[in-house]
């Protein structure tokens, strides 16, 4: 029996990451007790493999948490 996959947007993936980089636990049991769907860390780490890292400040990094802060308020 095949498992089906879920193609996850940037926008999970962000939070995701967002989530893991806060708590490795509390991501851990969101994923384990399905609280919300979020994806597998492997995921994570095949979409931040692509990522072009230059040193200094990240500002496109700053501007999606700043997007996400505005959405939480």
């Amino acid at each position: 029996m095949k498992k089906k996959r879920v193609r996850w947007s940037v926008n999970d993936v962000t939070q995701g990451l967002m989530l893991r980089t806060i708590s490795r636990r509390a991501y851990q049991y969101i994923r384990k007790s399905n609280l919300i769907p979020v994806p597998a860390i492997s995921t994570l780490r095949k979409w931040i493999q692509h990522i072009n890292f230059e040193p200094g400040i990240q500002m496109p990094i700053l501007r999606v948490i700043q997007e996400q802060m505005r959405s939480v308020e």
